[in-house]
């Protein structure tokens, strides 16, 4: 008996160093599992963090900012903020103005005045500097005054409802008129717009659908357009203005568009819709065209290519908002837009 308890014993024994040699083995294959799992976490939570660093510092450095017109110049895509309202001082208030146009040598701005046949004058700030003109046909007098234009020391007043454009001093002391029956017999005209291109040329549109053309000395060069609704064809344009390439821009208002014409105006390079009724129009420092639109109470924003920048504006009576704008004008990088249904101004710049 006790040799078979020894052989007993010796096979417990071998049984117990074989269990505890799988044990071992086994505890060394956890471990190693373990320690496996741990480095592919710790190479994964590596590359998580080289991926998040990229992005991190990706957003961390400056994007290009796009321009818009005139590369070299950094134009910003950022559109125009509200910087003031103008009304004019309590004794002689804005009545329903209708057009503007800026005076870039003095820094002033020009308004015409429908309810009273006045031209208002401000300063760039707003102050309230002058006005000249009444109701009359006389000269100096004004019935329905439209367009302005500022052109050296004279300034034109789309004089409608008198049948011309009248040119006065910067005070308002008479100089002059389109037609004049020395320069212009037999001419007959309504004026609507007027403005005084670059290129030291006088553009004026008449309610008879025809864009005129004046040298500086006031004579006619050449007129185009008739009433209708094709390519070259207008009703009522009410401003003009042109371009850096000598493109001319028509408000062609009761088609509800925009043409760009060649410099000669005979050939129509671009129509452009979306509109009501536009109607006020200007050219700024930088090229881009601001056009009025009062039946859908907005701002719109061209560049040279025709293409939309921005829309600004809203119905309204407070900061920013308009109520049937008619006109506008710019100056120094601020635009002033004639508020004609709230009697005032509202100026924006960047």
């Amino acid at each position: 008996m006790t040799g078979g308890g020894g052989v007993k014993e010796e096979r417990e024994e071998k049984e117990e160093t074989r269990v505890a040699a799988t044990g071992s083995q086994a505890r060394r294959g956890r471990r190693v599992r373990l320690s496996t799992l741990l480095n592919w976490c710790l190479g994964a939570a590596l590359v998580l963090l080289v991926i998040f660093a990229y992005f991190y510092l990706r957003q961390r450095v400056p994007k290009p900012v796009e321009a818009v017109v005139d590369l070299g110049k950094a134009v910003l895509n950022v559109p125009p903020s509200y910087r003031r309202t103008i009304y004019g001082p309590a004794g002689s208030p804005l009545n329903r103005p209708l057009m503007a146009a800026a005076d870039a040598e003095r820094g002033e701005i020009y308004v015409s005045d429908s309810a009273t046949a006045q031209i208002h004058v401000f300063s760039r700030d707003g102050r309230w500097l002058r006005r000249f003109g009444q109701p009359g046909r006389g000269p100096g007098e004004f019935d329905f005054p439209m367009g302005i234009a500022v052109r050296g020391d004279r300034v034109y007043v789309a004089d409608r409802e008198n049948s011309r454009v009248q040119i006065v001093s910067r005070e308002g002391k008479f100089i002059g008129q389109i037609p004049d029956p020395q320069k212009h017999p037999g001419l007959v005209i309504v004026p609507l717009g007027v403005h005084a291109g670059a290129d030291g040329n006088l553009y004026v549109t008449s309610k008879d659908n025809r864009i005129l053309v004046f040298d500086p000395q006031d004579r006619l060069l050449r007129e185009f357009g008739q009433g209708g609704y094709l390519p070259g064809q207008f009703s009522y344009p009410n401003a003009v203005v042109v371009d850096r390439r000598g493109r001319i821009w028509v408000a062609d208002s009761n088609n509800a568009r925009l043409q760009i014409l060649s410099p000669d105006g005979r050939r129509v390079e671009r129509e452009i819709t979306g509109f009501t009724v536009p109607q006020g129009m200007a050219i700024d420092e930088r090229g881009r065209v601001w056009v009025v639109d009062p039946l859908q109470h907005k701002l719109y924003a061209y560049n040279e290519e025709g293409r939309l920048l921005w829309e600004i504006g809203e119905r309204g009576e407070d900061d920013g908002q308009f109520n049937f704008p008619s006109g506008v004008t710019t100056l120094g990088g601020e635009i002033f837009v004639v508020d004609r249904g709230n009697s005032r101004m509202v100026v924006f710049g960047f």
